[in-house]
């Protein structure tokens, strides 16, 4: 397994620190707890979770954890071949690969500026077949129209006039093949753009680009050189410039009429070298073309896998927040108990807004209208009221008005229900007491000791009283 974002995997190294840090809260926790309450009282105030769903919750948190950070860093696995779709257009470099493009009036040679420019194109348009046709005395077609631009860049960088052994640049013949070619597409227009010096050593140029135009190819042509020119260099050290058959200097110009007129002829645009203002009506022209759908090349990519990690993490996240809420409090199960009872329709105002405010987060107003509910109804209905009342202030951590609503249920001739007023209300005056004095605390505390022993008066075997 690979991935993509590796970096990412360095946030599991703080891992295994939290769980020492958590550890260690844990055992520092039981010891304040110890040193704050009696050995003979222990048993009947605490009420923490056991200690495996602590640690079970905190390992599934950091599972989860984990899991999520694997998901981020992207991981891989295997790889999967691809068939792409591919809409787009024709496009044929024409590159002069003549000796005279060897010249250095332009660095760093007209031949590598010729390329660099080329490659530009290349990359400017992804979506659109692309081939490549090089010419001096002959022409040839390098690569046939492609949507493999690899191969496009590879042969381009591989360019040399001595592919081609006729010397000389017959370009008018470059056209025509070139025309040839994408009219053998069966596309209604195309592009040809032309890379050279404009050196024409034969005739028929102009016929050439007429022809061009009439088979629906605009031709685009790109200059490289200077008006000054400079002289064609030579094949060896020894001899550092080219020679005739008379054994003169051979000086090569850029002739710039040529090029301008085969693209105004053929409805195209010439440029001296390649610019923002060519490459921009380059793209205008080919955004003009409509567009044709073909097979599209095979690639090779690889398999994502982050979904499962990232799956599980939630799960895990899930279960540790579920393990945290277990086991629910008394005051807690008396709530959702009591939102499942039935109410009466002369007095469903007050109950249905509390049971809306307790859904919405807002305990103590849901207090307020339980207490309010409770006192339009008498006996056991009633208690259960000031018991849901007294939930909700618990929930909020009110903990006097909670007892206050714990005491008022504590009226009431149901056994079950008056054991739940005494365990809650003694949890309550426990929670209280931490909040007050000394003096207050202890009161506050011996009363919780009295409603926990009356509650297990009811239920000698209810454990959480113990």
């Amino acid at each position: 397994m690979t991935f993509a974002n590796p970096t990412w995997l360095l946030l599991l190294i703080p891992l295994p620190l939290l769980v020492i840090t958590a550890g260690i809260t844990w055992q520092r926790r039981g010891e304040r707890w110890h040193k704050m309450v009696a050995d003979r009282h222990r048993s009947r105030l605490s009420h923490h979770r056991p200690v495996w769903i602590y640690f079970t919750s905190l390992a599934s948190g950091l599972f989860g954890l984990a899991g999520l950070i694997v998901a981020y860093a992207q991981p891989e696995s295997g790889e999967e071949w691809i068939e792409t779709k591919n809409e787009g257009r024709n496009i044929l470099l024409c590159v002069d690969i003549s000796r005279s493009m060897l010249t250095k009036d332009v660095s760093p040679n007209r031949l590598l500026a010729a390329r660099a420019a080329a490659l530009d194109i290349v990359e400017q348009f992804p979506q659109d077949r692309i081939g490549l046709l090089v010419f001096s005395g002959e022409t040839q077609v390098q690569v046939p129209l492609t949507i493999d631009h690899t191969f496009i860049q590879q042969s381009l960088a591989q360019l040399n006039p001595i592919d081609l052994p006729i010397g000389g640049s017959n370009l008018g013949e470059a056209i025509l093949t070139g025309t040839r070619v994408l009219v053998d597409t069966g596309q209604r227009s195309n592009i040809l753009v032309i890379f050279s010096d404009g050196e024409e050593f034969s005739s028929g140029l102009e016929e050439a680009a007429k022809i061009a135009v009439d088979s629906g190819v605009f031709v685009y042509a790109l200059g490289f050189g200077t008006k000054a020119g400079d002289f064609i260099p030579g094949d060896t050290p020894e001899q550092p410039f080219f020679f005739d058959r008379n054994n003169n200097r051979v000086q090569s110009r850029l002739n710039e009429e040529s090029l301008t007129m085969i693209a105004k002829i053929s409805d195209g645009f010439y440029s001296r070298g390649i610019g923002p203002t060519f490459l921009r009506k380059l793209d205008n022209a080919i955004q003009e073309m409509d567009r044709f759908e073909e097979e599209g090349k095979h690639q090779r990519v690889a398999k994502p896998a982050y979904q499962w990690f990232l799956f599980g993490g939630i799960l895990f996240l899930m279960a540790s927040l579920a393990l945290r809420c277990f086991p629910l409090r008394s005051a807690t199960a008396a709530v959702l108990a009591f939102l499942f009872l039935p109410t009466p329709p002369a007095q469903a105002n007050p109950l249905a807004d509390g049971r809306s405010s307790l859904r919405e987060g807002d305990a103590m107003r849901a207090h307020s209208l339980f207490t309010e509910a409770a006192e339009q109804t008498s006996g056991d209905r009633a208690s259960r009221i000031h018991l849901a009342a007294g939930s909700a202030a618990f929930q909020a951590q009110g903990w006097s008005s909670a007892a206050d609503s714990f005491s008022q249920a504590l009226v009431t001739t149901d056994a079950d229900l008056k054991q739940q007023a005494h365990y809650s209300l003694a949890t309550s005056l426990f929670y209280l007491g931490n909040k007050q004095s000394k003096e207050a605390k202890i009161k506050a505390w011996q009363g919780s000791i009295e409603h926990y022993e009356q509650a297990l008066e009811i239920t000698p075997d209810d454990e959480k009283s113990e």
